[in-house]
């Protein structure tokens, strides 16, 4: 899954969720990966861990799955 799709996931994920608790975190992920995106466009593709064929950094992705995996435990 590339940033745009997960992006995309998480706001509908967040209209599924009622709680403030949950809306925040998912606005906070939501926001991490648009930072991420805008990284890579500057100074990320140069990392050892940026996946080039996949325009992605596992590394990163591991913590915004650990972000969604706590929002889902919340729900």
């Amino acid at each position: 899954m590339e940033n745009r799709e997960a992006i995309e996931y998480i706001k509908w994920m967040r209209d599924k969720f009622y709680s403030p608790k949950s809306h925040e975190a998912c606005d906070l992920a939501i926001a991490a990966l648009e930072q991420q995106e805008k990284a890579f466009d500057e100074w990320c593709t140069d990392c050892k861990e940026y996946d080039h064929n996949r325009n992605c950094c596992p590394r990163y992705n591991r913590v915004i799955r650990g972000a969604v995996d706590e929002v889902k435990q919340q729900g």
